[in-house]
């Protein structure tokens, strides 16, 4: 199938019945249709695109993985709007001859102080524009805290899952290589043995001729 809207859905359903579900890019499939596209051209399309043997095919996500994605693009929504209303804020108080440092926070305490000696330069409209965008503001920093907090903790579940698995798969290792052969004797013994076998021998043949050369 083509890597569409719903195609994850559709996909896991027929993975459920038995099916072996490929998932192909459209940017892939889109140079194997002919002329204008249909219904008909798009799937000669796909099933042509899906013959290639170089066809590169997306993964099936879960819906854990897809629940993450979700949040992950929504979150990047939510600080890209952030950015905007802030350049917007910057921008109207420009042209009110405010002028602000540069960054998000310099300019959040800049506001908190604005009803001071500043208030006199901004009409009572302009004023309450500020006001409602700086509550804006402060919505959409709510929003992203609580997506950030539930974003870590998954991220913290996870790191104690795969923490948890490579520790018993160490002691699991350790416990391999430690046990002992039909012998006897460890792998370790085992090595131990034959380095220690092949040092005599070394040392004997030195020793030999070093009699050979006194005689």
């Amino acid at each position: 199938m083509e890597a569409c809207c719903g195609a994850l859905h559709l996909g896991r359903l027929f993975a459920a019945r038995g099916y072996a579900v490929r998932l192909m890019s459209p940017e892939y499939v889109r140079p194997n249709i002919k002329a204008e596209m249909n219904d008909d051209r798009d799937a000669e399309g796909i099933a042509e695109a899906a013959s290639r043997p170089t066809m590169r095919f997306v993964d099936l996500r879960s819906e854990e993985q897809l629940d993450i994605q979700s949040l992950h693009r929504v979150r990047s929504r939510l600080v890209a709007q952030r950015t905007t209303l802030i350049n917007q804020i910057r921008a109207i108080l420009l042209e009110c001859g405010l002028i602000f440092a540069a960054g998000r926070r310099k300019l959040e305490v800049a506001l908190d102080v604005l009803p001071g000696d500043q208030e006199a330069t901004l009409s009572p409209r302009m004023y309450q524009l500020i006001v409602e965008l700086q509550n804006e503001w402060e919505v959409m920093d709510t929003k992203i805290a609580a997506l950030n907090a539930f974003c870590g903790a998954r991220h913290c579940a996870k790191a104690l899952r795969e923490s948890a698995c490579s520790s018993v798969s160490l002691k699991m290792k350790n416990m391999t290589l430690s046990r002992p052969s039909r012998g006897g004797l460890s792998r370790h013994s085992q090595n131990s043995c034959a380095s220690c076998t092949l040092r005599s021998n070394v040392l004997t043949m030195r020793s030999s001729n070093d009699t050979e050369r006194v005689s």
